[in-house]
């Protein structure tokens, strides 16, 4: 069994520096202690997902160019997040509106070689498998 995870959840970027923060939209109806539940579908990069401070992928097209014009030197961007696919896996036996609940042991892979985690579910008590 792991934990379900709703609105507020933190998450971490393996490129990124600086957390952030999950938001499940208000129309989903079913909640968790008073917070909208989140599913593998939620996944939008700046409606579900805020983005991270800054990213040190060479990757992400901005940070390549800040290190192009530094001739060189290893430095930060602007995140620029871009969702690879859903959260993986995802509850096996829980749906909410036809997509598995999203779980704390989900990942998501940003297309710029990050890898998203979940640090802080927004939840402890509800749990699925």
């Amino acid at each position: 069994m792991t934990v379900k995870v709703c609105n507020g959840a933190k998450l971490t970027c393996s490129c990124g520096i600086g957390p952030s923060i999950l938001t499940i939209s208000s129309d989903n109806k079913v909640q968790i202690n008073n917070q909208p539940a989140a599913t593998v579908a939620d996944n939008i990069s700046g409606k579900n997902i805020a983005l991270f401070p800054q990213c040190n992928s060479k990757s992400n097209p901005a940070v390549a160019q800040i290190i192009a014009a530094s001739q060189g030197a290893n430095t930060l961007g602007p995140c620029q997040f871009q969702p690879d696919g859903k959260w993986s896996p995802g509850s096996k036996t829980i749906l909410i509106n036809g997509k598995a609940a999203l779980t704390k042991d989900s990942k998501l892979k940003c297309a710029y070689k990050g890898d998203i985690e979940i640090t802080d579910p927004g939840q402890s008590t509800v749990q699925a498998s």
